[in-house]
């Protein structure tokens, strides 16, 4: 998965794991990497294609995701095995976005400034005139009780 923003080695080191290519795990570390990498570009509003032009604040939130996604693929709240109970604080997935606020704040500092678009519209007729303006050349248009422009047909021989 080329398109990963942050590499699994670094989710492991985050994790305090070793995960081996191939295995079960790392495939779900990618998988995690994945989703934060596509979420987090969605609300930065860039490709970032090239992983070097990542900022460091990016590939921070993008495993702090990837680790909660890792961590708690199902978005459990509470967790409780015997006399045992994890409960995690609400605002970590009850928002329904894998990022917090303060992560989805940092991605939004990326988003591009100064918007500006160039909008590129042609016209399909002739740019010089047809030749003189004869009468002769034009029938009304009967749609809209012949108040419409007339038709142009060229000259009549």
């Amino acid at each position: 998965m080329s398109d990963l923003l942050a590499s699994v080695e670094r989710l492991g080191v985050r994790l305090g794991v070793t995960l081996a290519p191939g295995s079960p795990d790392y495939e779900r570390a990618a998988e995690a990497l994945w989703s934060a990498s596509t979420r987090a570009r969605s609300i930065a509003e860039r490709a970032w294609a090239d992983s070097a032009a990542v900022p460091d604040e990016v590939i921070d939130v993008v495993l702090s995701a990837a680790m909660r996604l890792y961590r708690n693929p199902n978005r459990f709240l509470t967790n409780q095995a015997g006399s045992f109970q994890a409960t995690l604080a609400p605002s970590d997935f009850a928002a329904g976005d894998m990022f917090l606020a303060a992560e989805r704040a940092v991605l939004e500092s990326h988003k591009p400034t100064g918007a500006l678009w160039l909008a590129s519209t042609t016209r399909d007729d002739e740019r010089t005139p047809t030749g003189p303006y004869d009468p002769a050349n034009y029938v009304a248009d009967p749609t809209n009780l012949g108040l419409g422009d007339p038709f142009y047909l060229g000259p009549i021989e």
